[in-house]
């Protein structure tokens, strides 16, 4: 799902535009068809190759998606979501890395960003393929999560 929402991302930012509010507020997800939908588009704006915007963008989506596989919900956004136990290391530490290493954020763009997440994907588990997703379930389910 984090992958859709980058692939989105990119087709916004190479026409010129951010989206300029991602928060859990502005993400629609239906987790049984891996669905993911961004509205919001108030704060929407033409930026042209304004690196900064994008990068702040692509942070917010970051932040947004450990929110969303984070431990507890929070209704302070600045507070920074603790990740679940059962989110796989490779996962973990680039949603960290999309989220908080500034120089790798303003380097990168939404397929870098996507493709260094399918690589963590694949190392997390496995080839590709459709997994039930619940990302509030108390206990984890036989099958891991899949972004």
């Amino acid at each position: 799902m984090g992958g859709r929402c980058l692939d989105l991302l990119g087709f916004i930012h190479a026409r010129g535009w951010t989206h300029g509010a991602l928060s859990l507020d502005h993400l629609l997800v239906q987790p049984q068809e891996h669905a993911l939908m961004l509205v919001g588009w108030s704060h929407a704006r033409p930026t042209g190759s304004d690196a900064i915007a994008r990068a702040r963008d692509l942070s917010m989506l970051a932040w947004s998606l450990r929110r969303l596989i984070s431990v507890t919900a929070s209704a302070d956004a600045a507070a920074e979501p603790g990740l679940r136990h059962d989110v796989p290391v490779p996962l973990a530490g680039l949603l960290v890395r999309m989220s908080e290493d500034r120089a790798w954020v303003m380097r990168t763009d939404a397929k870098a960003r996507g493709d260094a997440l399918m690589q963590a994907a694949a190392q997390s588990f496995g080839p590709r393929k459709f997994v039930v997703f619940n990302p509030r379930s108390a206990k984890p389910a036989a099958t891991s999560h899949n972004f």
